[in-house]
């Protein structure tokens, strides 16, 4: 560790927090009018012999490990009952328990956050019931924490301790008066145990705290020395600062599923305050994120523990990792804020200030897997600490320039665009760079690239237009289209004229769905100048229908196809061109067929019908006198009663079609004969059932009209092979669908 990194750390060590890891108290009783399903209302303080009705008609608590639930009493020995079982009748104990969580806030140093609890369990201990050092899971969506309130009882023993960093809380609820409530609350990544009863009963609700996600970002006092500090450390200190970004890790775990600034612990807050208004300051770049360590090994155990696994499925007692196969880190579950993040960094392209040996910590996250093939048990660990990244913001760019990830690029692009950061040319022009030497994935062609359009637009730079261009061509379906009009007014008549056209030139119907409602926008709008650019370019996109409307892949859907005619119809009702109306259909009259009539041509007249006032430039008459639309109707009642006039009809004997494929083998040897057999209607195969069933599967991966049916008579069975009318009754219900089509089209005119 250099003189800066030691310096830094301790300045940030230094730095103190509101509230503990736990705390714990007591109150004037308050009845929860406790009723359980099954015995009434309860009586407290608890009674002996009502305790043991309680146990009569409870549960043994389990415990999670990893990701299983699992039943082990060497573990945990307790009684629980889940909320449907019992109920809390007394309205005050509702207030009782708004006015517990304000005290939790103020003593866990979450008084500006908005706490919540929801119910979890009620537990019942007796003699030598405990519950070994363990952690709480975060159950549900927010949750950071558990409360636990004991009720009214006489017992000895159960203390709870709680440890965390080194400390430990030891709460014994047996010293408070019977008479009276006593409480706990700590947060989830805190080992604690409940030591054994040693008489009597113990009785306690357990709640999950919950943290409102949504609610503000955390708003703690000012701490003005530090930040000074920091800022000047960090300023005078840039050259410390080359292409990986500095990491100070928190105090605390979390889970990526309820991590932010509004769930953060204890010092974590006070920290991440301090050290985000330093880099500001600073002009420094500061996110929230988790350094998530992953390892991966042999698990250890006893005998027992295998045995009890491989026979049950399920884990029954502790395993540990023995060899380690694979470890390694990462930065990501980047905090949801208004920077943008620099995608996942593996350890070897970051340094960290306080470096952690996770051999001595407890993974926040454990999974045991089963013996695969001759390979041994394994088992996970993952370490989840929350960690703040620094690096100037005058560098950035050298960071992004090694991780070239389209989201994160364009997560920066918006944060330019929003902010208004336009000075920074070269930065910008990195950017763009990025994104033409980036490689698109799959997850990535619903990005949205609307903000480069927009900055394009709005530094009018023309050397940046010529390096966008491959860019805005690539991806000119996932750019808004109000995006591209305001772009389209500044770019030069050439840029326009190659993006446009090369774009075209892809031959993709999300392409040309999106060239289209540019257009219709324009036309309707008044945008004179996007008409005249766009136009010009409309007969070439009418001409790429025909590959488009005979494309099959997932990317070109009906429901885009269908949308292309629609908008291509409402386009040419404005600019009333022959030359236009007689090249679209005669691409449609050249792709017509029943999946087109059924999926892509109704669809789009019977859209057209229910908008009909996108005819706007168009006397108000009634839809269907337009003549595109005519047309489209004519085009599909042509396919629809050419396909009616050949009505089905039921086969005239057994004999029944064979597949047209090449089927050799000796179930074909006896399917064939049978099938062009006119007064066969079934046979009788009785063979042992290897033979059944390869008979059975060459009927089922077969276009052929039979049924199968296992006759249990007799040794071997007998499957009984019978013909059906399957291939007639499908021809006769698309016959029937192309009735019905026809109809509604009729409808139409």
């Amino acid at each position: 560790m250099n003189n800066f990194q030691k310096l830094f750390t301790e300045v940030v060590n230094s730095i103190q927090g509101n509230g503990t890891f736990c705390i714990h108290n007591e109150m004037n009783f308050i009845p929860p009018g406790l009723e359980i399903e099954g015995l009434g209302e309860i009586g407290l303080p608890l009674e002996n012999g009502t305790a043991k009705k309680i146990i009569a008609i409870s549960k043994k608590a389990p415990f999670g490990k990893g990701s299983k639930t699992i039943l082990d009493e060497s573990i945990r020995n307790t009684w629980e009952l889940d909320p449907h079982s019992f109920k809390l009748n007394n309205s005050d104990w509702g207030k009782f328990i708004e006015k517990l969580l304000i005290k939790v806030g103020e003593g866990l140093g979450l008084e500006n956050s908005n706490i919540s609890s929801s119910l979890y369990k009620l537990l019942l201990y007796e003699k030598d019931s405990f519950f070994k050092k363990h952690k709480d899971s975060e159950k549900e969506d927010g949750m950071f924490g558990t409360l636990t309130i004991c009720l009214p009882s006489t017992f000895e023993g159960g203390e709870l301790n709680v440890y965390f960093d080194g400390k430990q809380t030891t709460i014994d609820f047996s010293k408070t008066s019977k008479y009276k409530i006593s409480f706990a609350a700590f947060y989830a990544d805190c080992d604690h145990e409940i030591k054994p009863i040693t008489s009597g009963f113990k009785l306690s609700l357990v709640y999950n705290l919950i943290i409102d996600k949504s609610s503000d970002n955390i708003k703690l006092a000012k701490n003005s020395y530090y930040v000074n500090q920091i800022s000047e450390l960090l300023k005078s200190n840039i050259d410390e600062f080359n292409t990986k970004p500095k990491v100070y890790l928190l105090d605390h775990q979390y889970t990526p599923a309820n991590f932010g600034e509004s769930t953060l612990k204890l010092r974590d807050k006070q920290i991440v305050q301090t050290l985000c208004e330093a880099a500001k300051n600073a002009g420094y770049y500061a996110k929230l994120c988790l350094l998530t360590h992953y390892k991966t090994g042999a698990l250890e155990s006893d005998d027992d523990y295998y045995r009890n696994y491989s026979i049950n499925g399920s884990e029954t007692s502790d395993g540990t990792m023995g060899e380690v196969y694979e470890e390694y880190s990462s930065l990501e579950s980047w905090a949801n804020d208004n920077t943008p993040s620099l995608g996942q960094l593996r350890e070897e392209n970051i340094e960290i200030f306080n470096p952690i040996i996770y051999d001595e910590q407890d993974p926040i996250e454990e999974e045991a897997e089963g013996y695969t093939g001759n390979a041994g048990m394994t088992i996970d660990y993952w370490y989840h600490f929350g960690a703040i990244v620094l690096y100037p913001l005058s560098k950035i760019d050298k960071i992004l320039e090694d991780k070239p990830d389209e989201q994160v690029i364009l997560e920066w692009l918006n944060y330019i665009f929003e902010n208004e950061k336009f000075d920074n040319l070269y930065f910008i022009e990195s950017l763009v760079s990025l994104l033409v030497n980036s490689n698109s994935s799959f997850c990535q062609e619903k990005l949205d690239y609307s903000s480069l359009a927009t900055i394009l637009a709005q530094i009018k730079n023309a050397p940046l237009f010529t390096i966008g261009n491959p860019v805005l061509i690539n991806k000119f379906e996932q750019i808004s289209t109000n995006a591209w009009i305001n772009l389209f007014t500044h770019l030069p008549i050439q840029n326009r004229i190659e993006i446009i056209s090369k774009a075209i030139e892809r031959k993709n119907s999300n392409v040309v769905n999106k060239y289209l409602t540019i257009l219709d926008l324009s036309l309707h709008t008044e945008h004179k100048l996007c008409v005249e650019i766009l136009v010009p370019h409309f007969k070439t996109v009418l001409e790429t229908y025909s590959t488009i409307f005979s494309k099959k892949d997932k990317s070109e859907t009906n429901q885009i196809k269908s949308k292309i005619i629609e908008q291509s119809i409402v386009i040419l009702s404005v600019l009333k061109s022959d030359e236009l109306e007689d090249i679209l259909f005669k691409v449609l009259n050249e792709n017509v067929n029943r999946d087109f009539a059924h999926n892509i041509a109704a669809p789009a007249l019977l859209n057209l019908k229910e908008n009909k006032l996108d005819f706007s430039n168009l006397p108000d008459e009634q839809w269907q006198v337009q003549s595109q639309a005519r047309k489209l109707v004519e085009i599909c009642l042509t396919e629809l009663e050419k396909n009616i006039s050949n009505k089905p009809q039921p086969p005239s004997d057994w004999q029944r079609a064979i597949p047209k494929e090449n089927k050799k083998g000796k179930i074909w040897d006896i399917l064939i004969p049978f099938l062009e057999s006119p007064t066969l209607e079934k046979i009788e195969y009785k063979r042992a059932k290897a033979y059944r069933d390869e008979m059975e599967n060459g009927i089922r991966n077969a276009p052929v009209d039979l049924d199968t049916q296992t006759i249990k008579k007799g040794t071997p069975y007998t499957l009984l092979i019978i013909k059906n009318e399957a291939t007639y009754k499908k021809l006769f219900e698309k016959w029937s669908k192309d009735c019905e089509l026809k109809n509604v089209i009729n409808r139409l005119l």
